[in-house]
Formats: structure tokens, C-alpha cells, sequence
């Protein structure tokens, strides 16, 4: 005897319906234990970046304290170029110091000069006038002779 279910007679509407085309993996819900695995991935995924970003903050650090050296070598430096430039303006001072001196024994015999040339204008014209009287002098000695000259022979 046959059974009643396959003596019924189905109608066929369209195309048959697939289970499998119906669930699709989105539609399906998630399990706890899947959730706790997302979860456990997302924790690892976010250490893991956590640990990269430590790395390249620790890299990063290791190049400021490189740039930190490097200033300390320039500070340095620098600070050398201050001493040398302090030397060259003390010996810059010692030539200007020289250079003073330099001009006041300049002036101080220019002094001096005037002082000797007073004193030799001086010399001169006593001389120019000690000339002038013996050459007057002459002039009467030689007027005398010849008064004499003539006196006598009169």
C-alpha cells in the first residue's frame, strides 16, 4: 500500500528551492566560541601593533639621542670657535694696544720736534744776526783801514 504522502500529488512552483543558496555564511549566526576567537585575533592583532609602534618609538628615541649627541658635538664645537675667536680679539686688542702706544710716541716726538725746531729757528736766527753784525763789523774794520790807510798817507 502505497502511503498517502507520495500519493499526493505537489505542485511545482517555479524552480526548486536549494537549502544552500538560502544560508549563506553571512546569514548564519555566530557562535560564542567564534566570537571569542575574532576577539582573541583582534587582541593579538592590536598587541602586535602595540609592539611595532614600541619599536619604532625605541628606534626613534635611539635616533634623538644620536641628534641629542650630535648637538653636544656642535655645542662643543661651538664652544671652541667662541675660545678662538675670544683668543683672536684679545691679540686684535694686543695689536690696537701696540698701535696706541705706537701713535703717543709718535706724538710725543712730534712734540719734541717742535721743541728742537723752536730751538734751532732760534739757533739760526741768533746766527743769521751774529752774521749780520760781523759782516757790519767787517764793513767799519774795513772802513777804519781805509780811513786809516788814508790818514797815514796824507
Amino acid at each position: 500500500m502505497p502511503s498517502k504522502k507520495t500519493s499526493r500529488k505537489v505542485k511545482k512552483r517555479g524552480k526548486p528551492i536549494r537549502i544552500h543558496n538560502l544560508l549563506r555564511h553571512d546569514d548564519l549566526p555566530a557562535t560564542v566560541g567564534i566570537v571569542k576567537e575574532v576577539r582573541a585575533e583582534l587582541i593579538s592583532e592590536i598587541r602586535s601593533v602595540h609592539h611595532e609602534l614600541d619599536g619604532k618609538i625605541m628606534q626613534l628615541d635611539g635616533k634623538i639621542t644620536q641628534l641629542d649627541g650630535k648637538i653636544t658635538q656642535l655645542d662643543g664645537r661651538m664652544t671652541q670657535l667662541d675660545g678662538k675667536f675670544l683668543t683672536q680679539e684679545g691679540k686684535i686688542e694686543k695689536v690696537l694696544s701696540v698701535v696706541h702706544r705706537t701713535q703717543t710716541l709718535m706724538e710725543e716726538q712730534r712734540s719734541e720736534n717742535r721743541i728742537v725746531l723752536d730751538g734751532l729757528k732760534s739757533v739760526i736766527e741768533r746766527q743769521d744776526r751774529a752774521e749780520e753784525e760781523a759782516k757790519e763789523f767787517r764793513h767799519t774794520i774795513q772802513i777804519l783801514v781805509k780811513t786809516h790807510s788814508s790818514a797815514s798817507s796824507l
